[in-house]
């Protein structure tokens, strides 16, 4: 058995090589300060056109507190099942949660729905381990949703997180992005891979998405004992993240 920490912060990085561990950077993770966010500004302006467009088209976001009703989960369950069927998704584990009624009937889940109370996307919120943070898991929504109805959630989730004292929303991990200057062949690797191959293009994409909000960026990394362990940690983590 041989230990390997995942998506360690770069702060950190020092003790692991005080006991002689090695690294390799993996991505970047967002973390957005709530107090200071507003959709003022040229920068925001698809995103006020997203909340506009879903607003004038009756959309609006509904809080469901727990115990969530059956009814609800019910209607989350369906718009989880199209979005795993519709991008080709499976789920995946270890690094984030998958869809289960039992555990999201106990939690606090944000969801647009329109006038009919038709649920359209939803997240669900999770607890954080950094004080005065708030974060979610899941993000999903239907394949006929309005484009821009995850900004609009998005949005909504943070004036939430505002309005109940929170200072930030950690948007969570894009994985592979965010290397400026290549130090290395296995960083070299990384961000061609990110950079080139169609299989990672929905990284590439779930970065632009999180990008539009102006979030802080911090690094991320992979930590092991030695460079041979990085012929087989492909495979363990791949098996890990399976359900």
């Amino acid at each position: 058995m041989k230990p390997v920490y995942y998506r360690v912060p770069e702060t950190s990085l020092p003790a692991y090589k005080a006991a002689g561990k090695r690294s390799m950077f993996i991505g970047q993770e967002a973390v957005l300060d709530v107090e200071h966010f507003s959709l003022e500004g040229g920068e925001r302006k698809s995103i006020r056109n997203s909340c506009n467009k879903a607003r004038d088209n009756g959309f609006s976001v509904k809080v469901h507190t727990p115990p969530v009703l059956e009814g609800t989960l019910q209607k989350l369950q369906h718009v989880s099942n199209d979005w795993l069927r519709e991008a080709g998704h499976t789920e995946l584990v270890f690094s984030q949660g998958v869809f289960n009624a039992a555990v999201l009937k106990h939690q606090t889940i944000l969801a647009v729905e329109d006038n009919e109370e038709k649920i359209v996307a939803f997240l669900n919120i999770v607890p954080d381990y950094v004080p005065g943070e708030l974060t979610y898991d899941l993000i999903r929504k239907i394949k006929d949703a309005p484009n821009g109805i995850t900004d609009y959630l998005m949005v909504e989730l943070i004036f939430y997180a505002k309005a109940h004292g929170f200072k930030a929303v950690n948007m969570g991990f894009a994985p592979l992005s965010g290397i400026d200057k290549v130090k290395d062949i296995p960083e070299f690797s990384i961000r061609f891979a990110y950079e080139k191959i169609s299989s990672f293009s929905h990284y590439r994409g779930l970065r632009e998405f999180k990008e539009k909000f102006l979030p802080e960026w911090s690094n991320r990394y992979l930590v092991f004992d030695s460079n041979y362990d990085l012929f087989s940690l492909p495979v363990v983590l791949a098996g890990v993240f399976k359900p």
